[in-house]
This record gives C-alpha cells, structure tokens and sequence, in this order.
C-alpha cells in the first residue's frame, strides 16, 4: 500500500507514538487525540473497523472540546428566552402586542450578534 504520509510525517508520527507530549518539546500544545491518529496513519492497513473506532475517539473529543461553547450557548438562549418573556408578559400587563415570542427571541439574537 501507497502510504499517504511523507517520511518527515511518518517520523513525527513515531516521535508522537513514542512521547505524547512530543509537540510541547517544538513549542505547541499536544492534544488528546494526536496520538491515536498517529499510531493509525502508521499502519500499512487500516480496516473499515479501524476507520469506525478512530472516528468515533475524534467525535467524542471533539463534542468534549467544545462542551463549554454549547453550555455557554445554552445559558445565553435560555437567558434570551426568559427575557423575550418577561418583555411579552409585560407588553400584554400593559395592553400592547410585541408580537410572537419567535420573533422576540429573533431580535435579541440579532442584537446580541451585532454586539
């Protein structure tokens, strides 16, 4: 099989299998996931089986990265929501129509992307 790394891709890759903290040594931060995709790009074969198990450690890392962001994300549209609301409520307290919740969350969305 043709392999898809150049030499000086293949040596790091070994450089990784053997110290995971490798890339800190040149400066950068070693991440979780470099070392699996290493041990997998050295493999003469890679099976269907392999491809599955190594998308699915990236996947879960991925979502584990990001988990803060979507949290985060969660708290702003659950705090856009109740006040969308608060303002709803208080619009038909004082007889006027805003419109729908939809679009009050919409123009909250809108303003806090302009911010």
């Amino acid at each position: 099989m043709h392999h898809i790394l150049t030499p000086n891709e293949q040596y790091v890759c070994g450089l990784l299998i053997a110290d995971p903290l490798y890339c800190s040594d040149e400066g950068h931060d070693p991440q979780e996931y470099m070392q699996p995709i290493a041990e997998f790009l050295k493999r003469d074969v890679i099976t269907d089986t392999d491809k599955v198990r190594l998308a699915d450690q990236l996947i879960r890392q991925f979502l584990g990265d990001i988990k803060p962001a979507v949290i985060a994300e969660d708290e702003r549209d659950r705090a856009l929501l109740a006040e969308a609301f608060e303002e709803l409520d208080t619009s038909y307290r004082m007889g006027m129509s805003l419109g729908s919740v939809d679009d009050l969350v919409a123009t909250h969305r809108a303003m806090r992307s302009a911010a």
